[in-house]
């Protein structure tokens, strides 16, 4: 026999037996109960009337002198509240009244149909007096209440409720009597039935634990302890231990077959979790790379459940919006949303949510700090197998800055749209990339001709190497400012230019291209020219005649013409002094003039240095000697030899020698040469006062004025900038080098020959 059908056995014998004695009591029961039923006397019926009646008629009594009272205070006070507790106690005294009519006998309804026809006699004369006394008429609403008709009522009422107390009370007692004796039998009869049950209760009960005892020895043997030999396996499995086996005794009934199964489900449990393993290993890899992914991307990435709580927040998302990710946790996008009209989030939130579909558009947010950003923000619902939203995943990017940019180069490219200069820009191999409209009024190409094509298109035959010079400096980083030259326009006429060429660069500073801005300087060469000529003549015109009297002064001086006073001869001298500033002035004028016109031509031959140096220190050591200086010139190869022109080359350096001279208090000037790639660089070193960076850039300008100190040799102060382009048109160069307080050098170089 199964464990199954011995149970089903004893279950059934079990309760058979419950059944019976069960059916047994409930008759036993049943009898005593009719006993009670047949043998209880109408008096406790009575006495449970009488009860009710007494407590029906204290309430009458209890609600008439609420209502007496309150309307008397009513009466004499006026105080509105004994109004409301009038009305307040009124329903419930009729009530009580309605209720007392249904019940007892026919005296007891007479004596409270009095006292019913009394109480609508009293209300209806409170009623009056409520009345009066809204209406103010104290005086009426007393008059009412102690008038001779209330007072005959108000009696009536009381003999009638007192005479029903009276009679019920002597009923009550007689009733009592009658019901305590029946009573006392009824319970000796009932102790002696329910005696009869206790007994046969007990021994039922030793017969249920008999069987269970049997049955649980049944159950404890056959099932409970294979039970815990799995529970114990199970356990040990849900720990990780997969390696569990399962013996029990029997195997034919179910207990063996659930442990056989129990067996193979866990032969089975141990493959499937070996080849879990193996595929959460994998996906944990792949859930790394993802997440890693995740976290170092420049985008703030937010993941929410379907109702917007968000789950997850990457560290950009963090450095976005200013709160961490335990502070985002548990709640929604509003945290640093909520700046949108409400008509956006509808929108956003029916695409996203009922129309399942990829929300992107701009939006803008607020960080943790208060500060207000633009952000392009791309919110994709994730769909389960049955198109359900399982969650969204949001992706936000700032775009102020961005924004801000676009709107900058739009106004940049509104100013640029706007000039009258020509601004076009260039890749480094001088293909034009932009083209605004001061160029096509300063060219007459327009921006189609113009684009996509090569710079040279605008630059004379003559003059086609600067294109290259220009490319090249560009690529390298360095700017050109306000270089004058000459272009060509669409028509075939030459137009003066002074164009500036500025790199352009990329993020990560690398030079792309050029931007050029060309502006149309005809008109102000015109007036160079113009004043150039004018000086150019003025100083022909002046320099004979300085020329002559210089000469005529010293030819006075040596005494050709006779002696001369003490007086006569300083007065001589200072005309000598100011004719040779004069001449020298007029000179550099016209230096200034012939360079200016591009007039000045250069007779390049060999030239010895030592020739040089004894020409130039020639005219300055007398000067330096007066002032206490050192003029000395350094050991230096005398077999040095520079391509150049003579007289400029002197003159250029003579220039330096005398500006050193202007600036130095104490301590020399020296003066040195070499030679080093086939370049000789000569070098006037002194120990003056020293000059900045900003007075370094401005230093070969003529418009510089270097001193509002008179020169020593008060000079027109044009020296350096003379001296800057003889060597240009030497094809040297001259540079400075200096510190504030430590004194100048000048370098000179010019190719050897």
């Amino acid at each position: 026999m199964t464990i199954k059908a011995r149970i089903v056995l004893f279950l059934s014998v079990l309760l058979l037996t419950i059944g019976s004695v069960g059916s047994f009591i409930i008759l036993r029961e049943n009898s005593a109960r009719k006993t009670l039923e047949r043998e209880t006397p109408q008096a406790v019926q009575q006495v449970i009337d009488a009860y009710t009646l007494d407590i029906l008629a204290q309430e009458i009594n209890h609600y008439d002198e609420v209502l007496t009272q309150s309307a008397r205070n009513y009466a004499f006070t006026g105080d509105k509240k004994w109004e409301t507790r009038y009305n307040d106690a009124a329903p419930k005294l009729e009530t009580a009244i309605t209720a007392a009519l249904s019940g007892g006998d026919a005296a007891d309804r007479a004596r409270f149909q009095s006292v019913d026809a009394a109480n609508r006699a009293l209300v209806a004369m409170e009623r009056q007096s409520l009345t009066l006394a809204d209406q103010g008429d104290l005086t009426g609403a007393q008059a009412v209440l102690e008038s001779d008709a209330y007072t005959t009522q108000k009696s009536a009422y009381q003999n009638a409720l007192s005479t029903h107390l009276t009679q019920r009370n002597a009923q009550s007692d007689r009733a009592i009597r009658d019901s305590a004796d029946l009573l006392g039998r009824i319970i000796r009869n009932v102790e002696h039935s329910l005696d009869g049950n206790r007994q046969m209760y007990e021994g039922f009960m030793a017969f249920v634990v008999a069987l269970f005892l049997i049955l649980a020895g049944l159950i404890f043997r056959r099932i409970l302890i294979p039970v815990g030999i799995m529970n114990r396996a199970a356990k040990s499995i849900a720990k990780g231990d997969l390696d569990q086996t399962i013996h029990v005794r029997s195997v034919k009934d179910e207990i063996g077959q659930l442990a056989g199964t129990f067996n193979t489900m866990t032969e089975n449990l141990r493959k499937s979790y070996q080849l879990l393993e193996q595929r959460v290993e994998e996906r944990t890899q792949d859930l790394a790379k993802f997440r890693l992914a995740a976290e170092q991307a420049h985008e703030h990435i937010v993941i929410t459940d379907p109702d917007g709580v968000i789950l997850y927040g990457n560290h950009a998302a963090e450095q976005l919006t200013g709160f961490t990710l335990k502070e985002m946790l548990g709640h929604t996008p509003r945290l640093w949303g909520k700046q949108m009209p409400v008509e956006f989030y509808q929108r956003f939130w029916n695409r996203i949510k009922a129309q399942k579909r990829t929300f992107m558009g701009e939006l803008t947010n607020k960080r943790k700090s208060g500060e207000r950003y633009l952000a392009e923000a791309m919110v994709t619902p994730i769909l389960g197998k049955r198109g359900k939203v399982l969650f969204f995943v949001g992706i936000e990017r700032d775009i102020t800055k961005q924004r801000e940019y676009v709107e900058t180069l739009n106004r940049l490219a509104a100013i640029v749209d706007g000039t009258d200069d020509a601004i076009f820009s260039k890749s480094l191999d001088g293909t034009i990339t932009s083209w605004n409209n001061g160029a096509v009024k300063l060219y007459g190409y327009t921006a189609k001709e113009a684009i996509g094509r090569s710079v040279e298109f605008l630059v004379p035959d003559e003059r086609k190497e600067e294109v290259a010079r220009i490319l090249k400096r560009t690529a390298e980083g360095k700017p050109i400012a306000h270089y004058e030259t000459v272009r060509l326009r669409k028509d075939g006429t030459l137009v003066d230019v002074s164009v500036s060429v500025s790199p352009i660069r990329d993020e990560t500073g690398r030079v792309i291209g050029a931007s050029t801005i060309a502006r149309d300087n005809t008109r102000e060469k015109e007036i160079e020219r113009m004043k150039s000529d004018f000086v150019s003549l003025t100083s022909h015109q002046l320099k004979t005649p300085v020329a002559i009297i210089r000469g005529d002064v010293e030819n006075l001086l040596s005494g050709l013409f006779g002696p001369l006073t003490k007086k006569q001869r300083e007065y001589l001298e200072d005309i000598k002094a100011t004719s040779i500033r004069n001449y020298t002035l007029i000179s550099d004028l016209l230096n200034v003039s012939r360079i200016e016109r591009g007039v000045i031509k250069v007779d390049l031959v060999p030239v010895r240095l030592t020739e040089v140096f004894d020409a130039v220190l020639h005219d300055y050591r007398e000067a330096a000697a007066e002032r206490k200086l050192q003029l000395k010139v350094e050991p230096f190869d005398t077999t040095l030899m520079a391509l150049a022109d003579r007289e400029k080359f002197i003159q250029s350096i003579a220039n330096a020698v005398n500006n050193a001279l202007k600036y130095t208090v104490k301590g020399g000037i020296t003066v040195r040469a070499s030679l080093a790639k086939r370049l000789v660089t000569v070098e006037v070193q002194d120990t003056g006062k020293g000059m900045d960076e900003t007075m370094q850039k401005k230093l070969f300008s003529r418009n510089l004025v270097l001193s509002g100190d008179p020169s020593p040799d008060h000079s027109s102060g044009l020296g350096l900038y003379i001296a800057k382009h003889f060597m240009q048109l030497q094809h040297g160069d001259v540079t400075v080098s200096s510190q504030p307080g430590k004194g100048s050098t000048f370098s000179f170089t010019i190719p050897s020959a």
